[in-house]
């Protein structure tokens, strides 16, 4: 073997101004994926405690329609398994999805999108100086230091969720530490463009299915009701109708539909689909405007064109979802709690 030293480890450049992007964007993938879990399991609690009510409810209202002696050990396993059901409802609710877990969803959603907003708004020179600790102004408004301000400020809003994020793992992606104004273009406009134009449109026709089924169910609703208050009428083939669905049989089967019809509208309004949907088409237009204004402006690749239209494009963001945010919040807190 010969004597020839073995090469150093590379190390990364502290001064690179790179290193301190590349870092911020790590801070944005953990917060992004401590929000997705947290949202992603509300939504399938709320799914979850909806099922095991309209379960629990059907099965207590079925074993109750189980007569005779030969059916008293059925119609007790079926009672105590909806009674179960029931029972897990409200507890469902109160831990899984509760107003203080959607505050922790829209809680890291937040910080996620700030810190984004706080590195693009870096990349194209238009982030706000953030004070130093004491209060004063900093020496290097626009230097990386700046942005490690920022992201430590917008941290702290998160700070109670330390242990969510602590078991989270981001999967790896790499993202730009620098930006031309076609990146900003491509990546950042027309990127948030297709967001909220496809993920608009989806929440958009969850809504209308939603709405549909929510109106079927109450056209049912209405018409057992019916039924169940009138005496039997022929039909056309000379059958009364009592005679095949009698009113003890409608009872429980109009029960069973009244709570499904509550549960979906329950959904409907926990979830705010059609709400989301018009948000998010309303900021693809204004990002849509921004940019055509931007592009038949006088000489629109000026440095001082492009920060203005860079600081627009991050303030309608900055907007649709701090006022989702705060919807959220505000529908929460008038929510009835379980």
């Amino acid at each position: 073997m010969g004597n020839n030293p073995e090469p150093e480890p590379a190390t990364d450049d502290a001064a690179d101004p790179s290193q301190v992007v590349a870092s911020a964007w790590q801070d944005q993938a953990l917060w992004s994926e401590v929000a997705t879990r947290i949202g992603d399991s509300i939504r399938r609690w709320r799914v979850v405690a909806a099922a095991a009510g309209l379960a629990g409810l059907f099965l207590t209202i079925f074993a109750g329609t189980l007569t005779g002696a030969g059916q008293s050990t059925r119609r007790m396993a079926l009672t105590t398994l909806g009674v179960l059901l029931l029972a897990l409802v409200p507890y469902l609710r109160q831990r899984l999805v509760s107003a203080e877990r959607v505050l922790s969803w829209t809680t890291a959603r937040n910080v996620s999108e700030q810190l984004k907003e706080a590195i693009y708004r870096h990349l194209m020179g238009v982030l706000p100086p953030e004070p130093l600790a004491d209060g004063s102004a900093p020496a290097d408004p626009d230097g990386p230091a700046n942005l490690v301000r920022r992201c430590r400020s917008i941290k702290q809003a998160a700070a109670d969720l330390a242990g969510v994020a602590a078991a989270a793992r981001p999967a790896e992606r790499r993202r730009k530490t620098q930006l031309s104004l076609d990146d900003y273009l491509a990546d950042r406009v027309e990127g948030q463009m297709n967001f909220y134009r496809t993920k608009g449109e989806a929440a958009g026709l969850r809504a209308r299915r939603l709405q549909m089924l929510e109106f079927t169910l109450g056209i049912a609703a209405v018409l057992l009701g019916t039924l169940t208050g009138r005496e039997p009428v022929p039909d056309a083939a000379g059958v009364a109708a009592g005679t095949v669905f009698t009113t003890g049989t409608l009872l429980p089967l109009l029960a069973v539909v009244a709570a499904a019809t509550a549960a979906v509208t329950g959904h409907i309004a926990g979830a705010r689909d059609a709400e989301t949907a018009a948000k998010y088409f309303a900021t693809y237009d204004l990002l849509k405007t921004l940019r055509d204004e931007w592009r038949v402006s006088p000489d629109p690749r000026d440095p001082a064109n492009v920060r203005r239209f860079a600081d627009a494009v991050e303030r309608a963001i900055a907007s649709e979802y701090g006022g989702w945010v705060a919807d959220w919040n505000k529908a929460q807190q008038k929510a009835p709690q379980a």
